[in-house]
């Protein structure tokens, strides 16, 4: 396949040819376009940089490692300074002479980060100064937040991330009620996070962060249940949540794998209704009636959902986005015994679905209308296991639910070709 440049290479001269353009715009446009940087090239050339790296520091790790115990402490304290002034050096030429550059950059700012730790462990070996894994990864990720700003750099507020949610996260399994430490340094990343996703939200970069952020969020909202069966009540909320966040930060307009938020959620709180409906478990008579303070607010969220929705024109898809609400009261309502809770949750999934086919149909999105109608074979596989039908009975009705499924696929393909 041609890149860009190589088709405008050949067609230019037919342009010329054809007396649409002259030479001299020819070659104005084309020397325009040959200045600019493939965007793609530039992130692939990052990323092995960084990987270079961490390759080369871990090996120089491995190699003091093999010999530290023949170190003597002043040997240790001098090549602990060395790493560290050497690392400033190489960061502070970059800042001066490679700001421009998204790979020298990414580079010197893992450099700087990956010397501190090293320093850190050093010292604290060295002079016997305590502490534990949490300690140190605490001044480490309090280090590299100044790292993180100054650098722009992607790479160590990955890394950086992913030590914050850890220290939330065991801080939490020490039955501590906040970690204040964890949310103070979540707090002063957000705001870096937030700047990149409004300056870069369609780079590459954005789609590693928000993979991340979203493993992360979830983890942590997961773990602050103090109860098992509030779980499942948890998770859809942080997922709506998400998906409601995806969609407001790309529509449906841009590139497919790059709507991490959307996409994962809607995974999660499908599979998740799904399993609601099979199992018996989350729809336990009262079972939830002990947690009505943690929903409070919910309704103001669910008020804000429609909103977006209806103003992003996706209200076909409610289905995601009021799942836990309707979870909430299905869960809580005393007069509801679990058969009905079950058919009635099965068919407001159901429902959702139809909605969901329909709105396929209406905005003429494939994707969208396949999701409907594999939403309801499930349900209907899923009622065929619970019913009492033979065997014989049950295998002619598999046999007409997958021909009614490839019949309305075909149908709805030719009726999406035909509008478009």
């Amino acid at each position: 396949m041609k890149t860009p440049i190589a088709w405008l290479e050949n067609e230019l001269p037919l342009w010329v040819k054809d007396s649409l353009i002259t030479q001299e715009n020819a070659d104005t446009i084309l020397n325009r376009y040959k200045e600019q940087k493939n965007p793609a090239v530039t992130t692939i050339s990052a990323a092995i940089i960084i990987f270079g790296t961490v390759l080369v520091g871990l090996g120089i790790i491995s190699l003091l490692a093999y010999n530290w115990e023949f170190l003597s402490r002043l040997f240790k304290t001098v090549l602990a300074v060395i790493i560290l002034l050497s690392s400033q050096g190489f960061a502070l030429w970059v800042k001066r002479y490679k700001a421009a550059s998204l790979a020298y950059n990414e580079a010197a700012s893992l450099t700087l980060f990956l010397a501190f730790i090293c320093s850190l462990a050093v010292i604290s070996q060295a002079y016997n100064m305590g502490g534990d894994i949490m300690d140190f990864l605490t001044v480490s990720a309090v280090i590299s937040i100044p790292i993180v700003y100054f650098f722009n750099s992607r790479s160590v507020a990955f890394l950086l991330f992913g030590m914050i949610i850890f220290i939330i996260i065991e801080d939490r399994f020490d039955y501590q009620e906040y970690s204040l430490k964890g949310w103070g340094l979540l707090a002063a990343w957000l705001p870096w996070y937030i700047l990149h996703l409004k300056n870069n939200r369609y780079a590459n970069s954005a789609i590693f962060l928000n993979l991340i952020f979203f493993v992360g969020i979830l983890a942590i909202f997961t773990t602050f249940s103090n109860q098992e069966n509030q779980i499942p009540l948890i998770i859809l909320l942080t997922l709506s949540a998400f998906w409601m966040l995806g969609v407001l930060l790309y529509g449906e307009q841009e590139r497919f794998y790059r709507r991490i938020f959307e996409i994962l959620s809607k995974i999660g709180i499908l599979t998740l209704l799904i399993f609601i409906c099979i199992s018996d478990r989350f729809l336990t008579f009262n079972y939830y009636a002990g947690d009505v303070k943690f929903i409070y607010w919910l309704p103001f969220a669910a008020f804000f959902v429609l909103f977006c929705c209806f103003k992003r024109e996706r209200f076909f898809e409610l289905l995601l986005p009021l799942s836990p609400l309707f979870f909430y009261f299905m869960t809580t309502n005393e007069n509801i015994e679990y058969i009905d809770a079950s058919m009635i949750f099965s068919v407001f999934v159901a429902a959702g679905a139809l909605a969901m086919t329909a709105g396929g149909v209406k905005k003429v999105n494939i994707m969208l209308a396949n999701q409907g109608l594999i939403i309801i074979s499930i349900l209907m596989l899923i009622r065929f296991f619970d019913s009492d039908f033979s065997l014989l009975v049950k295998g002619f009705a598999f046999i007409l639910t997958g021909a009614l499924f490839i019949g309305a696929n075909i149908l709805l393909r030719r009726c999406l070709k035909d509008k478009k």
